[in-house]
């Protein structure tokens, strides 16, 4: 389920009145929980080789994330590597590219927002280079200083250089009413929509609806409910991971192969 969706069955089920700052930061336990606990996904990405050996690892990623590295068809494992610093190791291959298989990361939910001026031209805008708060995909909405409110489905970002200053270029695509182009807007807003939805699918993703009415109750001192729900929870937590155990892969080995793979 969408995680507003979540929100809304627990305000429904316990009303409160905390602020949905309150319920993500909730919601975001659960997914990092299930994600680095539970749900382990893995990813490979290709990495050059410099002559001296060095890959560079492209942030956030970290060591412990690390599960193998391949290069000329054999893999590497951790001891074999030689950190230099966070982000570039030494690797013992002479090869030109490098295979890095590492476990995906829990990312928390991006509760971005712009506020000041934005140029609009056309069907992209700008906002400052070192403003990075939106990604390829996000659905935002865009509130002028009068408090007009326009969706905008982000199809493109690059960095382009206008008047001697770097912007970051967002190419949109309007989803609700047309807004009026080829302006400045000063004092505007542009927040991303959460869309993000639950790690879990159903029906184990009601345990985040428990959870949630259980945190409510915790702050609102109902001991009883509060157990009650974080009961529910838990059982739905423990049925959800032996269900997982029993579908998921064994994790990579250190040459980066999976066993039982279907």
């Amino acid at each position: 389920m969408y995680v507003n969706e979540a929100v809304e069955l627990a305000c429904n089920y316990a009303p409160n009145e905390y602020n949905i700052k309150n319920f993500y930061t909730w919601i975001d336990e659960v997914n990092a929980m299930l994600t680095m606990e539970d749900k382990e996904i893995y990813c490979v990405i290709k990495l050059p080789i410099a002559n001296d050996r060095s890959i560079l690892i492209p942030q956030p990623l970290n060591i412990e994330h690390i599960v193998s590295v391949e290069c000329d068809g054999k893999a590497y494992d951790k001891n074999d590597i030689c950190v230099r610093d966070r982000y570039t190791w030494l690797i013992p291959g002479r090869g030109r590219i490098a295979t890095v298989t590492y476990q995906k990361q829990y990312e928390p939910i991006r509760q971005t927002k712009y506020k000041g001026d934005v140029i609009i031209s056309g069907n992209s805008f700008d906002l400052p280079y070192n403003t990075d708060l939106f990604q390829i995909g996000d659905s935002v909405i865009f509130i002028t200083q009068d408090g007009d409110k326009y969706e905008l489905h982000i199809m493109d970002m690059e960095p382009t250089e206008k008047n001697s200053s770097m912007y970051n270029t967002y190419t949109f695509q309007q989803v609700s009413a047309h807004i009026p182009t080829d302006n400045t807007y000063q004092g505007a807003t542009i927040a991303r929509i959460i869309t993000d939805r639950t790690v879990c699918e159903a029906p184990f993703d009601t345990m985040y609806v428990d959870y949630l009415i259980a945190k409510i109750n915790l702050y609102q001192h109902d001991n009883d409910a509060y157990s009650q729900y974080m009961a529910s929870f838990n059982s739905r937590l423990d049925t959800y991971k032996r269900w997982l155990n029993s579908r998921m892969p064994l994790p990579p080995t250190s040459d980066g192969k999976f066993k039982n793979l279907w």
